[in-house]
């Protein structure tokens, strides 16, 4: 996807920098995905950002795997009690506060120093 066929999402109110202030250890404490990807939009060179969220060729693959993504629907459920939510889950012996994975792509050291080792 070019910057061009950009998604529109509403945004909070953004920090001024544009980031959402960091947590005391240096994190930062995103709200929503939206802003994961703003901010990873803003700090990476426009090539290297068209080459993660771009498609070879045709795109086509890239458009099923939006469509297949989008077609998956939650059912909301308001006035539930959320303050024991847990989407924690062991992975390799480590418990990971929400189970995500990279799929290994190359050049993930244009992205972070420390390539696929430290992204």
């Amino acid at each position: 996807m070019s910057k061009a066929a950009k998604p529109v999402v509403a945004a909070s109110t953004p920090a001024p920098d544009g980031v959402p202030d960091s947590t005391p250890n240096g994190a930062v404490d995103f709200e929503a995905l939206h802003e994961i990807v703003e901010a990873a939009e803003a700090k990476l060179p426009g090539k290297i950002w068209d080459y993660i969220v771009g498609g070879t060729e045709t795109e086509t693959t890239l458009r099923r795997n939006r469509y297949a993504i989008d077609s998956v629907a939650f059912r909301p459920r308001v006035l539930r009690d959320v303050s024991k939510i847990d989407a924690s889950h062991l992975i390799f012996g480590r418990k990971a506060r929400l189970p995500l994975f990279l799929a290994p792509v190359g050049g993930l050291e244009s992205i972070h120093p420390g390539g696929a080792a430290e992204a």
